[in-house]
Formats: structure tokens, sequence, C-alpha cells
């Protein structure tokens, strides 16, 4: 009974697939025609040197009028990057299955921070501190740069000499000298 049960429900699922197929209309391929980098996912320069790819979008174009987009890789790029020394603008040249477009990229000189003033950023600085809890990572020292950028550096054990490094481990008041790319504090 069973068996006979699963019969018939298969033959008329058959049926019913054999009645659709009769109404189903070819689909027309729909096929890849243009692909175009969205400019507006380009940054306006990069430093020389440090072109890359993310955020930078490739607009793929259908044959159905249909639109999508993907995230750039850098195997997609077929300018060698290496060979741009000099600041300027170029073209990048870009390939995704059999077809190519380009850009233009804008490429600057490398500023060159340096540093003006080293000193400890106070608001992080606790000067008495217990020695069992005293971490030298937690003296925070303020880096500012002739760009007016400020970046703020961890002391850590390269940076003090070895003399002031085993008096931080005795109880007292101690003159520690931190160095940092040649300046002292």
């Amino acid at each position: 009974m069973k068996k006979t049960m699963v019969l018939i429900l298969l033959a008329v699922f058959g049926l019913a697939l054999v009645g659709c197929e009769e109404n189903v209309t070819p689909e027309e391929e729909v096929t890849l025609q243009a692909i175009d980098i969205n400019e507006e996912t380009v940054r306006e320069s990069y430093p020389l040197g440090d072109f890359q790819v993310d955020g930078i979008e490739l607009v793929l174009m259908f044959s159905d009028d249909f639109d999508s987009s993907i995230r750039l890789s850098e195997s997609m790029i077929q300018t060698n990057l290496e060979e741009i020394t000099e600041a300027g603008t170029y073209e990048i040249e870009v390939a995704y299955s059999t077809l190519t477009t380009s850009f233009t990229v804008l490429f600057t000189e490398i500023e060159t921070r340096e540093i003006t003033d080293v000193s400890i950023y106070e608001e992080d600085y606790n000067p008495y501190a217990l020695i069992d809890v005293f971490d030298l990572r937690d003296i925070v020292l303020e880096v500012n740069y002739n760009d007016e950028s400020v970046d703020y550096v961890s002391v850590n054990e390269t940076m003090v000499s070895l003399s002031d490094l085993a008096v931080l481990s005795l109880e007292g008041v101690h003159d520690v000298l931190v160095t940092y790319e040649g300046f002292e504090v």
C-alpha cells in the first residue's frame, strides 16, 4: 500500500513538472559587457608609494542594463605601481574577466614629519604610583610634529637606561630619564 502511494505521488509530481516545463520561456543570456571604476571611491590623492585599493569599487555593467559593484582587488591592477617613483598623475590599468578599464591617480610627494617636541603626557601620568602596581607603559609621551600632528607613545624598557629601570623597583622619589628618537624627557 505504501509503495503504491509513493509511486502515485511520484507520478503526479512528475506530470506536474512536465506540465511546468511546457510553459517556461527561454531566458536571455546575461553577459558582462563593460567595467568601469566608481571615481567617487578613489581618493583625491595618494602619497607616493602608498597607493591602496581599499574602498575603491569596480562597477560591472551587464547586458540586461543591470549594474553591480565589487571591491577592486590588487590582483586586478595591471599597472606596475613599483615603477612609479615620481610624484604626478598616472593612469592605472585594471582588468576583470576579459575586460579592461583605467582610472587616474594623483601621487604626491611623501611629506616628512619631524618631531618638534616630546613631553610626558600629564593627563595620564600618576607620579604617586605604588611599586606593586607600577607599570612603565602607563607613562605616555606626547610627541609633537612639524605638521602640528600629535602621537601618544607608551614608554617601554628600551627608552630607559638599566640604572633608571633598577631604581623604579625601589620605594621613593626618583628622577628617570626617558629617551625617544633623540629627545630626552
